[in-house]
């Protein structure tokens, strides 16, 4: 009874205090104004692809908008321009203003905003092949107090390649051998003769560590056995000092013994006083090696976009699927690639490489290589 008496006086209480024009309470004065054009960071055209078709509709993501509030981005407009006949211009500009809308949060950056831009029959009239964003660097609202990213200060935010073709998906899966584990095999290359994983040394650095020798004596002998000395090379070096490099004595060879262990690792003492007199050098070669996908392409075609991070190691299957532009009989452009013919992307920097003299030699290496195996037997 008491809970429902509590009960009927709150609701009382809140109907005594509520007004019919109740609403989200203004952070503004009245009349408040504001005018001019905010910015935005961030802008792709087609996802940040490299090619688009000539006619189909064009897709421009923004992010980061800066509008000052929820209420007052007032209009987004755009401007065309041409640099020449064959480079469209498009610039963003975000127009502030009242909107009449009274809940409004403080500013911040609005993200997730795309426009979809249908190809205007003017753009191929002109036959443009590259099309251009560009958004305004600062918000006009705070000159004064100007956005120092670095970002902000680049009108240019993205680009796209315009051509006359089509689009085709491939998904395509080698086999990598075991011979891909060692460098003395490279180049190596997987078997198909058009397309597949690359493997090359780009070179060689041999380095000098200079090293004494320090006997070592065991302290606590887990068997008996015929002992011969051995050397306990380090597996890493310095370069900065003389390293040292323990003699030990362990078991000889002796097939019809039960054990060959002569002393356990923790039981070895190493003696720093007992040096050898000469000073020797250890030579230590580093391999730098680089792995490369390669793949024979229709004349001028190119990856307009794919995922090559596939794992590119001996004895697994490397996976990529990507997206190839092919242009029409028609279109006079070819590129941006390195070979006409050919693609060379870069697994280990993870992109294309675009340098024709270091593709035109990873191609000579390509058909210079050895091949590995389709797949390897399971041995029983």
């Amino acid at each position: 009874m008491k809970r429902l008496i509590l009960l009927i006086a709150a609701s009382l209480l809140i109907f005594a205090c509520s007004e019919s024009d109740d609403g989200p309470m203004s952070i503004y004065p009245d009349n408040f104004a504001v005018g001019g054009y905010g910015y935005m960071l961030y802008a792709e055209l087609d996802s940040g692809y490299r090619f688009h078709i000539q006619g189909d509709s064009l897709t421009l993501a923004m992010d980061s908008m800066w509008t000052f509030g929820n209420c007052f981005l007032k209009d987004i407009e755009l401007y065309t321009s041409y640099s020449n006949d064959t480079v469209l211009t498009i610039t963003v500009k975000l127009a502030l203003g009242n909107t009449g809308k009274t809940d409004c949060p403080q500013p911040l950056f609005r993200p997730d905003t795309v426009l979809r831009l249908p190809f205007m029959d003017d753009w191929k009239e002109k036959g443009v092949r590259e099309i251009r964003v560009e958004g305004s660097a600062h918000n006009d609202f705070y000159s004064e107090d100007p956005d120092t990213a670095e970002a902000a200060n680049s009108l240019f935010k993205d680009s796209i390649l315009i051509r006359k073709g089509k689009f085709r998906a491939e998904s395509i899966s080698v086999y990598l051998d075991s011979a891909f584990a060692d460098p003395y095999t490279y180049p190596r290359r997987t078997e198909n003769d058009t397309v597949g994983v690359l493997f090359v040394t780009d070179s060689l650095k041999v380095d000098t560590f200079p090293y004494r020798f320090m006997k070592s004596r065991c302290i606590e002998i887990h068997d008996s056995c015929e002992t011969v000395p051995d050397t306990a090379w380090r597996s890493t070096w310095s370069a900065k000092d003389t390293n040292l490099v323990p003699i030990r004595a362990v078991c000889a060879a002796d097939t019809a013994a039960d054990s060959l262990v002569y002393c356990l690792s923790s039981n070895w003492k190493n003696d720093s006083t007992a040096l050898s007199d000469s000073t020797y050098d250890y030579l230590d070669t580093t391999w730098y090696n680089s792995k490369y996908f390669m793949e024979k392409i229709p004349k001028c075609a190119g990856v307009d976009h794919g995922d090559f991070s596939g794992s590119a190691v001996y004895g697994r299957y490397f996976t990529t699927k990507h997206v190839l532009f092919v242009p029409a009989s028609g279109e006079k452009g070819c590129g941006p690639a390195a070979l006409s013919k050919w693609i060379v992307y870069s697994l280990s920097a993870q992109k294309e490489v675009l340098d024709s003299v270091w593709a035109d030699s990873l191609l000579t290496a390509w058909k210079k290589a050895s091949v590995g195996a389709v797949e390897e037997e399971d041995d029983e």
